[in-house]
């Protein structure tokens, strides 16, 4: 299987996580929230150690924000909705200094460097996108809120379909390089994040 195609399919299975999360109720949200600051923290870890023998600026300004970003993903367990969006907006605030640090990276002459920025970038572009999920599911309270969900949730359902058809026509294109699948799915992504974050 090709890197293009293996790119595809892990950001297939991205969108398809996605759109099963829409459907959670809020007790399911909130274990879900749990569930992937786990995951935040053992990548947070795992990246840390993959590239612990680089020693670059560059390098260790991005262990410095994913040793932040391990911190705000280790916090316990949220015991009120409030304190639930309070870890939301801290850890967006981590994952935009990762991103950005892994978009320095992405641009480094080492190709095992570049790869790291480019890997951490595509990874925490999607956990962005469920914590903006998590947090119009959190604020579920309201029938307003609960009318314009339905409302946001088609609008997603449809941009992930978007996501799907893009990435069936790349696969068949056989896009040109890993690099133009990238843009165009960072591009696609930003399309779906659109569908929640404009009123």
């Amino acid at each position: 299987m090709s890197t293009t195609e293996n790119t595809a399919n892990w950001w297939k299975q991205k969108a398809e996580e996605l759109r099963l999360q829409l459907y959670l109720g809020k007790k399911e949200v909130e274990e879900k929230f749990e569930d992937e600051k786990k995951n935040i923290k053992l990548w947070a870890d795992e990246t840390r150690k993959d590239i612990a023998d680089l020693s670059s600026e560059n390098a260790k300004s991005f262990k410095t924000k994913l040793e932040t970003l391990k911190v705000q993903a280790a916090l316990g367990k949220a015991e009120s909705k409030e304190a639930l969006v309070e870890q939301e907006t801290k850890l967006k605030k981590a994952f935009n200094e990762v991103q950005k640090e892994a978009n320095i990276l992405a641009e480094d002459s080492s190709e095992k460097v570049a790869e790291v920025g480019k890997n951490a970038s595509d990874k925490i572009e999607i956990w962005q996108t469920q914590m903006d999920i998590f947090k119009l599911q959190m604020q579920l309270g309201k029938k307003e809120a609960e009318i314009e969900w339905e409302s946001k949730k088609k609008q997603i359902k449809d941009k992930l379909n978007d996501i799907d058809k893009s990435i069936e026509e790349m696969k068949k294109e056989g896009s040109e390089s890993i690099e133009n699948f990238r843009t165009e799915m960072a591009k696609s992504w930003q399309h779906l994040k659109s569908a929640f974050t404009n009123s």
